[in-house]
């Protein structure tokens, strides 16, 4: 159970987020959720549009090849990526034409042993992870830029 661990230590670091999910489950539709939990979510999405205070982004993901040196482990490197969709009316200001940040984007290796149509703990855990640097560095950098 070395996760509940993790999400423990996640959740005393960042206990909340400004991220959410309208149309994800109930416990992250709202800001103020674990990203912890937004993060376990979004790994079996396909697609999500999320919003971060009144910006919109796209969340999706693509799955690369491995780069040579990592073949004999890595069967493929999923590539996160949100994308800037829109801006509520309500937070603009003078400054509203600047480009908004982004895209970000992070990356997670899926292991080798996870060749079937179900993905094994460890990548789970990858893609966990990968999601949550994505969603926390471009928060920050979301706060950054008011």
């Amino acid at each position: 159970m070395g996760s509940m661990r993790e999400h423990l230590s996640w959740d005393v670091l960042k206990p909340r987020t400004k991220w959410c999910w309208a149309a994800g489950p109930p416990e992250v539709r709202l800001p103020g959720a674990s990203l912890g939990a937004l993060a376990q979510a979004l790994v079996a999405a396909d697609a999500a549009m999320l919003t971060y205070a009144s910006w919109g982004y796209a969340f999706d993901w693509s799955d690369l090849p491995p780069r040579q040196e990592d073949e004999g482990a890595v069967r493929a490197i999923r590539e996160y990526k949100l994308t800037f969709r829109h801006k509520n009316r309500a937070g603009t200001d003078i400054g509203d034409q600047e480009t908004p940040p982004g895209p970000f984007v992070d990356l997670a290796k899926l292991c080798r042993q996870g060749q079937g149509a179900d993905l094994s703990e460890v990548d789970g855990t990858y893609m966990r992870d990968a999601i949550w640097r994505l969603l926390d560095e471009a928060g920050a950098s979301l706060d950054a830029d008011g």
